[in-house]
């Protein structure tokens, strides 16, 4: 028995002398990460103009980051310096910071700017613990509000029912009602957005203004009730077609119609929240808005007057116009 112990002998310091030089290499550690990230992105950018709701913050690292730690080192402050409460995400694997505000964003109520500061200090970590190599200081505006008065165009003016649709448009004064034939007659109305800026986001709102020097008759208890204003699009020029003109509609299909009135006499008057027909032109590729005034019923047929008169774009003074509030950068 002791040969073949000698024997095999020789190979135990081999054997033992593998196992030390894995061990040796198991136990050396990888390359320590000393270098500090940067931020290779970011919006919005310093001095960037028109933030807007629902947008949110996004930042970009050079490696993926320690979220604690960078959503810490986060801060976003109003124009007055308060702190803002934003929810933060991370896409990339840890590479993008996305902060979205929990509230709206403030716009500004005028042409003036609102600001926004975003903060990230060093405190900003790597997954390794290395801070960020160098903070950020960005400020930002969000929408503004500006308003803007567009004034009637010269083809406003009437259009008669009937056969021959007699038509008015250099007059200085618009009839809304029925005449002693028994005939109705329409009030239109037209203003070019043409003026409007090419960087406008939203239409905020859109008011329309119109001067009644006085009536004839009972207009309103004798023709339906409601003064009705429609939006419509009569083109380039005003013509006895456009009487039968049916009003255009909103994306469900439904008339864009509204009761303006049940019994404005004189003086100004005013229908607001047209912004969504003004919306829609813009989007349609139209250049201008166009309304139109009637009465619920078209004649009573009693042979006499019941006419709401308007003043006109050709009026020596109180000319009809539309204000507009729209968001810019």
């Amino acid at each position: 028995m002791m040969p073949m112990l000698q024997n095999r002998m020789p190979w135990i310091p081999f054997a033992l002398l593998t196992l030390l030089v894995l061990a040796a290499c198991g136990s050396n550690p990888g390359p320590t990460d000393t270098d500090p990230p940067t931020v290779i992105s970011v919006f919005p950018q310093d001095g960037y103009h028109g933030f807007k709701r629902g947008q949110a913050i996004t930042i970009g690292f050079s490696e993926p980051m320690d979220a604690a730690a960078t959503e810490g080192a986060f801060q976003l402050l109003d124009s007055a310096g308060a702190p803002v409460a934003v929810s933060f995400s991370w896409e990339d694997e840890g590479r993008r910071l996305v902060a979205a505000p929990v509230d709206p964003v403030a716009y500004s109520a005028d042409a003036s700017y609102t600001n926004y500061r975003l903060l990230l200090s060093t405190g900003a970590k790597d997954k390794a613990g290395n801070p960020l190599a160098q903070g950020l200081d960005v400020t930002f505006s969000t929408l503004r509000r500006v308003t803007a008065t567009l004034t009637s165009e010269a083809i406003d003016g009437m259009v008669f029912s009937g056969s021959s649709h007699l038509t008015y448009d250099d007059l200085d004064h618009i009839w809304v009602g029925d005449r002693d034939t028994n005939r109705c007659v329409y009030g239109y109305f037209s203003f070019a957005l043409t003026g409007l800026p090419e960087d406008l986001e939203e239409v905020y709102d859109a008011r329309f203004f119109a001067y009644a020097t006085g009536v004839e008759g009972t207009p309103y208890n004798d023709l339906g009730g409601w003064l009705l204003l429609d939006h419509v699009d009569y083109g380039d020029s005003l013509d006895g077609s456009d009487f039968d003109l049916a009003p255009l509609s909103d994306p469900d299909n439904n008339p864009e119609t509204l009761q303006a009135s049940d019994g404005w006499s004189t003086g100004w008057f005013v229908v607001g929240n047209l912004q969504r027909w003004l919306q829609g032109d813009l989007d349609a590729g139209r250049n201008r808005i166009q309304l139109r005034y009637r009465f619920a019923d078209c004649t009573d047929g009693d042979g006499s007057h019941d006419t709401l008169h308007l003043t006109s774009a050709e009026s020596s003074s109180n000319q009809p116009y539309l204000e507009v509030d729209y968001l810019v950068p």
